[in-house]
């Protein structure tokens, strides 16, 4: 397994709030070597889980559920099954804002 406790299977990332509300609604992702699932949370709704496997381009991946965050909530990253050994993950979140 990794040496990072970031990529244990379950580990969560909190990320900046956001001004405003987003409707997150694909994430571009990418590992190094090996695959991941991850989705966003608020520490209690979840998004559903995409996968993040290795190559030269991310791959894009549609969010479906519990994707709308509104203005300061905040928000974390938070991996589920990993494959391998990855040393990082690389990720863009798409949406649209709703300015507050």
């Amino acid at each position: 397994a990794s040496s990072s406790p970031t990529f244990a299977s379950g580990s969560t990332l909190m990320v900046p709030s956001e001004r405003d509300a987003i409707t997150a609604i694909s994430i571009f992702c990418y590992t190094d070597t090996a695959t991941t699932t991850l989705g966003l949370s608020d520490g209690t709704n979840h998004t559903n889980q995409i996968t993040c496997g290795t190559g030269t381009n991310a791959t894009e991946n549609i969010l479906t559920t519990n994707n709308t965050f509104t203005s300061g909530e905040k928000t974390y990253v938070r991996w589920g099954t990993i494959t391998g050994t990855p040393n990082y993950t690389t990720l863009s979140v798409y949406g649209t804002i709703t300015a507050e």
